[in-house]
């Protein structure tokens, strides 16, 4: 018993010399790096304090054994100074790309889901309530049987499902002008209000129009071609309505990710596209009803393609 505890105190004076050694050698080599502070200058000609880890070595174990140590540790914690201003860290006043013009401002907005959300949940109250007439339009689309059809049912049945399917696709009209404006970077028009501000002008517009045609064509005596052309109008919205609201959807929410594209020239040639199909369906629309006269085709030229020509003309010398 007596042997083993002085083994045991031998064996801890030992482990004491390896410590004090180890603690000597890591003083020694941390003495030798400077303990001075290195300057750097950065582009601006501000000298900035670079700080490296030497300065801030560990006070070891062998400096409590020497002299005055714990006099340099308080002195060193009482004189320390600290910064009082950021160096090199705050923004350059004079910098150009730190104004607001050069900032990118993101385009999304929950106002467009949710507008689409509304358009989505209008059409499924549609095709639930005149579920009949929906068939009839999309199937009109194709085939001259089925819009006789339509044209038939909507003299024995209200307009009011006409109007339903006329602003479904006057609403996603509405949302791809305004997603027009917005890829062509007019950001600061990216809002709710702005749509409405768009949505009241195309309506008041396509009003205005509407009440022309109808009284140029009533004192001719074509008000029955008026109404056909009216029904066909309704069917390429609507279809075009529902093709286009997750693409406009895809566009609006990914512009950032497809910069290198000209999102404005394809939104722009959706909705040229939609009009060109509307008037060639109207066109191929007016020989088939037999409306071959001269009055009719004045009517048509007249009435349905100079105004969106005038319209593309201003579009392209405002935007």
């Amino acid at each position: 018993m007596k042997q083993s505890g002085t083994m045991k105190w031998g064996l801890r004076c030992l482990f004491a010399v390896f410590l004090l050694f180890f603690s000597h050698e890591g003083y020694s080599f941390s003495a030798q790096q400077t303990d001075s502070l290195s300057v750097q200058l950065t582009d601006t000609g501000v000298s900035v304090h670079k700080m490296t880890w030497p300065e801030y070595h560990a006070y070891l174990f062998i400096d409590s054994c020497k002299t005055d140590s714990l006099v340099k540790v308080l002195e060193n914690a009482v004189t320390i100074k600290l910064p009082e201003k950021r160096v090199a860290h705050s923004p350059d006043p004079f910098n150009p790309f730190l104004h607001e013009t050069y900032l990118h401002v993101a385009r999304g907005r929950f106002w467009f889901f949710g507008l689409s959300i509304f358009i989505i949940l209008y059409l499924i109250y549609y095709r639930a309530v005149f579920s009949k007439q929906l068939e009839l339009r999309m199937k009109s689309f194709f085939k001259k049987y089925y819009f006789e059809d339509l044209i038939n049912e909507q003299r024995i049945s209200s307009v009011a499902g006409s109007v339903h399917a006329y602003s479904i696709g006057l609403l996603v009209f509405c949302q791809g002008v305004l997603l027009y404006v917005i890829t062509s970077e007019y950001v600061a028009l990216n809002s709710l209000t702005t749509f409405f501000v768009a949505l009241l002008f195309v309506t008041i517009l396509f009003l205005l129009h509407y009440f022309i045609q109808f009284t140029f064509t009533s004192s001719l005596e074509l008000a029955e071609l008026w109404k056909r052309q009216m029904q066909r109008q309704i069917n390429v919205n609507l279809i075009f309505g529902v093709v286009m609201i997750p693409i406009f959807i895809l566009i609006y929410y990914n512009g950032s990710q497809l910069q290198s594209i000209n999102l404005s020239l394809i939104v722009l040639t959706i909705l040229i596209l939609w009009i060109i199909t509307r008037l060639i369906i109207q066109l191929l629309g007016l020989f088939q009803d037999n409306y071959r006269s001269l009055v009719a085709i004045l009517y048509f030229c007249t009435l349905e393609v100079i105004p969106y020509l005038l319209l593309f003309k201003y579009i392209k010398s405002t935007l």
